[in-house]
């Protein structure tokens, strides 16, 4: 397995950053011949596995690039494979944990430490590579100026995804830039999309210097990408660095944290944490606020005849005992709706008193319904 490992201030994880790790590899496998123009659909069928994980794997700048590998000729065809949820266990996976083995039990505090803990035990099974920001490009617009956009809503609910694999000869020509989706290996309905700009298109059926551009175009374009710059550590990180790691290393060690918090950094530090703690003191303040509010309101409804649905009513019994009786049908036949979700209906008597109609809690009992703003309507019904 090879594996490709870089420093958060060097390059981040986004779909750039995947591409330019697979283009990388495919180069030096051999997958990918760099000026070799002789050197066309040498790969047979490539299949890329891979979870689905939007912002790097399942997404449109990935389907762009494997369809540029088929119409660069780097391969014949090409299948993106996500594995379903639930069933995303794989060989990687296993790798993986290979890596992580040489880490068991070790103090690890520099980036050469914990590569040569990956390293370890795992020459025969595993390349391991550090890159730099220098191997990273922005393939996202390179490819966004050569492709149509793949439909929307179409990405993230299809599991496998077809590239190639149909006659180089299409509309005089042409080289398929049709791609086929599905929902998983095996289904039958199967839905295309074609990636080439129709005034490309256009062009080029009325034209042979059109198609020639368009080809140079194409095997061209990894010469033509923005290189990305290295995005440094974040503020947040630095100061993690600084207070929590540096003071816990060895000493030969610390200069590798402390020294990672510059004036620039700290500047923007104290910013973001002056506009945190400002967001953070003025929500406690709405809630304050809001809470006054509140308070205020069930004052005027306690001098007021109509009681809000939210105020606290409960059903009381001569002896004392009390019944929550939030729920008590509004305008008509009220009752008792206990905890257990037991309901008991109650007769009117006089203003304000009920008798229950069962034996919960008695049936000789006189309830009442206690509440500061309790409203009797004329008709001898009471309104909450």
């Amino acid at each position: 397995m090879n594996t490709y490992i870089w420093e958060e201030s060097e390059a981040n994880r986004g779909a750039n950053n995947i591409i330019s790790c697979l283009y990388k590899d495919l180069c030096e496998t051999g997958v990918v011949q760099i000026g070799d123009e002789e050197k066309e659909g040498g790969l047979g069928h490539l299949v890329i596995a891979a979870d689905n994980c939007s912002g790097q794997n399942k997404n449109k700048a990935m389907i762009r690039f494997c369809m540029w590998l088929v119409e660069a000729g780097y391969a014949k065809k090409v299948t993106l494979l996500f594995l379903i949820k639930g069933h995303t266990k794989n060989e990687c996976d296993k790798s993986f944990n290979l890596l992580k083995k040489g880490t068991k039990g070790e103090d690890l505090w520099t980036d050469v430490q914990l590569d040569a803990a990956y390293r370890k035990g795992n020459e025969e099974y595993i390349t391991l590579e550090r890159v730099t920001h220098e191997s990273m490009f922005d393939w996202t617009t390179g490819l966004e100026k050569v492709y149509a956009e793949p439909p929307s809503g179409t990405t993230l609910s299809n599991h496998v995804f077809t590239f190639g694999g149909v006659d180089d000869d299409v509309e005089g020509g042409i080289t398929s830039t049709t791609y086929r989706r599905k929902l998983y290996c095996g289904a039958e309905t199967e839905h295309s999309k074609d990636l080439l700009p129709s005034r490309v298109r256009l062009q080029m059926q009325h034209s042979d210097d059109a198609k020639e551009a368009r080809r140079q175009t194409i095997r061209n374009l990894p010469d033509n990408l923005r290189s990305l710059p290295a995005p440094g550590l974040s503020a947040i990180k630095a100061n993690e660095c600084v207070k929590k790691l540096g003071p816990l290393a060895p000493e030969e060690y610390q200069p590798y944290y402390l020294n990672r918090m510059t004036p620039k950094l700290q500047e923007e530090f104290d910013k973001t944490k002056t506009e945190k703690n400002k967001k953070k003191k003025d929500k406690e303040q709405n809630k304050k606020r809001e809470i006054e509010e509140a308070n205020a309101t069930d004052t005027q409804l306690t001098s007021s005849n109509e009681p809000s649905r939210q105020d606290d009513v409960r059903v009381q019994h001569p002896d004392g005992r009390n019944q929550y009786a939030a729920h008590l049908l509004e305008m008509d036949n009220f009752q008792i709706v206990h905890s257990d979700g037991r309901r008991e209906a109650l007769t009117f008597t006089t203003a304000n008193q009920f008798r229950a109609s069962s034996n919960e809690p008695n049936s000789q009992d006189d309830v009442r319904v206690v509440h500061p703003t309790l409203a009797t309507l004329p008709n001898g019904r009471c309104r909450l």
